[in-house]
């Protein structure tokens, strides 16, 4: 019974894994970051749609960069190059 616990357990985790991953897909695009200060930084911008697009902002300066995460508080807006803002 306890191989079955187990395997069980290894199961869920790796659903778990597979689900996030599926549903966790990025599409940067050219866009900008307005922060607080009012200093604009320009490179990519995570494109999202629905409601999750005004919880956070994943910005990258360029695709060799690390992704840096904006919630509302930090930036006055976001937007995307000849596209919304």
């Amino acid at each position: 019974m306890y191989p079955l616990k187990k395997s069980l357990i290894l199961i869920a985790v790796l659903f778990f894994i597979v689900t996030d991953t599926c549903f966790s897909q990025r599409d940067f695009r050219e866009g900008f970051v307005v922060k607080s200060g009012g200093d604009t930084l320009h490179g990519l911008v995570n494109y999202r749609e629905g409601s999750g697009a005004f919880r956070v902002c994943e910005f990258r300066e360029s695709f060799d960069h690390d992704v840096i995460t904006y919630r509302p508080g930090e930036i006055q807006k976001y937007g995307f190059v000849r596209d919304k803002v």
